[in-house]
C-alpha cells in the first residue's frame, strides 16, 4: 500500500498574493517594531501598543501561510487586516503627534490594500 502525495494544483503564486504577503509582513514587522522603540510611543496608550504587538506576532505565521497560498491564511489575513484598520482609526482621528497620525494612516491604507489583494479573483483561485 503506497500513498502518493500530490503537489497543490497551483503552479505559480499570483502577483496579488505575492504583494499581499509582502504588505502583510511589513505591517506585522512594523507593529512589532513599534513596541521596541519607546520614544515613538509617547502618549500612545499602553493597551494600543500591546494590542499592536500581538497583531504583529499573529501576522508572522499568517504571512507565511499566505505566501504558500493557504485558504486559512487568506481568512486570517482579512481578519487581522480589518482589526488593524479599525485599531488604526484612533491614531488617525486623535493621534498624539503627527508621526503617530501618519503611521496609523499608512497602516490602515496598507491593511486595506492587503484585503483587496487577497480577495481578487486570481488570488481566490490559488488558495488550497
Amino acid at each position: 500500500m503506497s500513498r502518493t502525495f500530490s503537489t497543490p494544483a497551483t503552479a505559480a503564486r499570483p502577483a496579488a498574493v505575492t504583494i499581499a504577503s509582502i504588505l502583510m509582513l511589513v505591517v506585522a514587522v512594523s507593529n512589532i517594531a513599534f513596541i521596541l522603540f519607546p520614544n515613538s510611543s509617547n502618549d500612545v496608550p499602553t493597551t494600543a501598543v500591546v494590542f499592536g504587538f500581538i497583531l504583529g506576532l499573529a501576522g508572522l505565521p499568517v504571512t507565511f501561510g499566505l505566501w504558500r497560498c493557504h485558504r486559512w491564511a487568506m481568512i486570517a489575513t482579512v481578519v487581522i487586516s480589518v482589526i488593524n484598520v479599525l485599531s488604526s482609526a484612533g491614531g488617525i482621528i486623535d493621534g498624539p503627534s503627527t508621526l503617530v497620525v501618519v503611521a496609523a494612516t499608512a497602516s490602515a491604507i496598507v491593511s486595506a490594500v492587503t484585503i483587496v489583494l487577497v480577495l481578487t479573483h486570481d488570488a481566490r483561485e490559488s488558495y488550497v
